[in-house]
């Protein structure tokens, strides 16, 4: 689901997307709780991000202002799904359908 998130979001926003942001509408990070310990989690969840980011191709930039972005523009093309995750998810429906 997120695969199909980031790619839909790589389509729609542009030239760049805020990576807090991405983490949050991904479920990475709940930026909406403002205790101390909700912030240590969500910095957790925004650097979760960035790696699973990494791991799927995604062009990461920074602003003037030291922000992570998406280059969402470049990340286009260069986004793919990992192969051992595809093959983890084409065993899940053959495990689907033998169950019938």
């Amino acid at each position: 689901m997120r695969y199909a998130a980031i790619r839909c979001m790589s389509h729609s926003y542009r030239p760049s997307a805020p990576v807090s942001y991405i983490a949050q509408i991904l479920g990475f990070a709940n930026l909406l709780l403002t205790t101390e310990v909700s912030d240590e989690k969500d910095v957790d969840g925004v650097e979760e991000c960035v790696e699973w980011l990494k791991a799927h191709g995604g062009c990461l930039t920074s602003d003037n202002s030291g922000e992570m972005l998406l280059d969402t523009k470049a990340s286009v093309s260069s986004l793919y799904m990992p192969e051992q995750k595809m093959l983890w998810l084409m065993g899940m429906r053959v495990l689907q359908l033998m169950t019938f």
